[in-house]
């Protein structure tokens, strides 16, 4: 509209700049309804047919337009107008029919245990189940060494002569775990490296063999933040999450059974920071999962709109000096991207706040569990030394965990997400039974020998709610013809085309 309104005054210019001093007749068709004002005579169309015709206030009010502004434009239809509100229909979220923008699914409520079970199954079970299992083996030795360090040092203190038995053991215990712990840290990122490929070539192959009725209904920016973020995320943070989750984890078990095995009476301790650290953590991730995932939907407006921009290079070029498209699309950015970071920075302070609260619940811990552990009947300076040491290494470690539990949850939303483009959400394109999608098996050598077109009873529209373009279609092209399709605007000749490609499916009946 704004590029229509520079379009409109320089035509009316070169028409009153004639050189033999007389007025040039111009014959405009449009349909920005809110230039009518500007002509001296206005024929109006529906349906193909002139409804309503004579000077630009008779037409106006015949038909229900606004009243003409200074300077012919509509007062409802402003450019600043136009400008200002900013319409969201690059990603809006309206059922389809309206602006012609399918509405965005967007999961509510915890995470799907079908979610996790299929990053499972592309990392592959025997490697996730042996990357556990080295986990387990890792923090277990490191337990032992802890154990063997503590009864050398006990040994140590009765004789002089302790021998070289438990530093061997314990120099082995540490290198068991620290080449475990690395092992282990290998294998998951294998394994990662294993999903981000099935899982990206999945959701490309599904997204190819979406019908073009899907792409005309999706904004290119909600298609994009999943193959970018969304997928970056699940590449570089998911299993780097889950790993140190995984590792952290195991740790702060095997402490807490040495705790409690040293110094019984602690397990009170620990039942209650294992208690304070659970609902710490699934409250702050109950609400910022819904938050992540407000923020993801949110960056698919982002995107689109620096689409259009790229698209519309050529039209800001020629914008002039005034630079009004430039101006609408700097201002939709900036809605959208202040719409995206409202739910960045809550997202950031519910996570830096559930990292506060578990500080608080740390000391607690830490606190409780020095008054168990000295009122204890702990004779032994030794295994008292191990206990306070696990007495304050735990409730750190359980801090971390929770965090690495939410920023791990956190990952999982945008595989949520990802997921959506191997769903039946979006639908496929009908393909011959027995084929298998880009399989050049299927073709016999020095195919196709010649070709032939059949429709039989063909219809086409575009979108569901739409009226056919194309009704009972019945036609024979042989092969070698050469057949020419002639018709007006609006016939159906590039309906037809796309129905040969099948870019659209038709409604009823075969092409064959």
């Amino acid at each position: 509209h704004v590029v229509g309104s520079k379009v409109l005054e320089a035509l009316k210019a070169f028409a009153h700049s004639s050189p033999r001093g007389r007025s040039r007749s111009v014959v405009m068709v449009l349909n920005q309804v809110h230039l009518v004002h500007s002509f001296d005579e206005v024929y109006w169309l529906t349906d193909g047919r002139v409804a309503e015709h004579g000077s630009a206030a008779k037409v106006a009010e015949k038909v229900g337009l606004s009243a003409a502004a200074p300077g012919g434009v509509v007062d409802n239809c402003t450019e600043e107008k136009r400008v200002e509100e900013l319409p969201a229909l690059a990603d809006s979220v309206v059922p389809l029919g309206n602006s012609g923008v399918a509405a965005e699914y967007r999961e509510e409520g915890v995470v799907k245990t079908s979610v996790y079970t299929e990053f499972v199954k592309a990392m592959g079970p025997l490697l996730t189940a042996a990357s556990v299992s080295v986990g387990v083996i890792s923090y277990a030795s490191m337990a032992a060494g802890d154990r063997l360090l503590a009864l050398w040092v006990e040994e140590s203190a009765e004789s002089d002569d302790a021998g070289a038995t438990y530093p061997s053991l314990y120099a082995a215990g540490v290198l068991l775990h620290i080449i475990c712990m690395n092992l282990c840290s290998l294998l998951f990122a294998d394994a990662g490296l294993r999903a981000s490929k099935t899982l990206h070539m999945d959701c490309l192959v599904r997204v190819l063999k979406a019908p073009m009725s899907w792409f005309e209904t999706t904004p290119s920016g909600r298609i994009l933040s999943r193959f970018s973020s969304d997928l970056g995320m699940v590449d570089l943070q998911l299993v780097l999450n889950l790993d140190n989750f995984l590792q952290m984890s195991l740790a702060v078990l095997v402490m807490l059974i040495v705790l409690t095995v040293i110094v019984p009476p602690v397990a009170l301790a620990a039942i209650f920071g294992a208690g304070a650290y659970y609902f710490a953590s699934v409250a702050v991730d109950r609400l910022n999962r819904e938050i992540k995932r407000m923020r993801d939907g949110s960056m698919a407006p982002v995107q689109t709109n620096l689409n259009e921009v790229l698209s519309s290079a050529s039209l800001l070029q020629v914008d002039g000096g005034d630079g009004h498209l430039r101006d609408f699309f700097l201002k939709r950015h900036f809605k959208f991207a202040d719409e995206y970071n409202k739910y960045n920075l809550i997202s950031l302070s519910l996570i830096n706040f559930g990292t506060l609260l578990t500080y608080y619940i740390s000391f607690v811990f830490s606190l409780m569990a020095s008054v168990l552990i000295l009122s204890a009947d702990v004779v032994e300076p030794e295994v008292s030394s191990l206990a306070f040491t696990y007495c304050f290494l735990a409730p750190y470690f359980l801090g971390i965990v929770s965090q690495l539990a939410v920023m791990t949850n956190h990952s999982f939303t945008s595989l949520e997400r990802l997921l959506e483009l191997r769903s039946v959400r979006v639908p496929s394109e009908a393909w011959p039974a027995g084929q298998v999608f880009s399989d050049p098996s299927q073709y016999k050598p020095g195919w196709p020998t010649s070709g032939q077109l059949s429709f039989r009873g063909v219809s086409l529209r575009y979108r569901p709610g739409l009226p056919l373009v194309i009704r009972q279609l019945n036609c024979h092209i042989s092969a070698g013809e050469r057949i020419g399709i002639v018709g007006r605007t609006g016939s159906g000749k590039s309906s037809l085309t796309i129905l040969l490609f099948r870019i659209v499916e038709p409604v009823e009946r075969v092409i064959s």
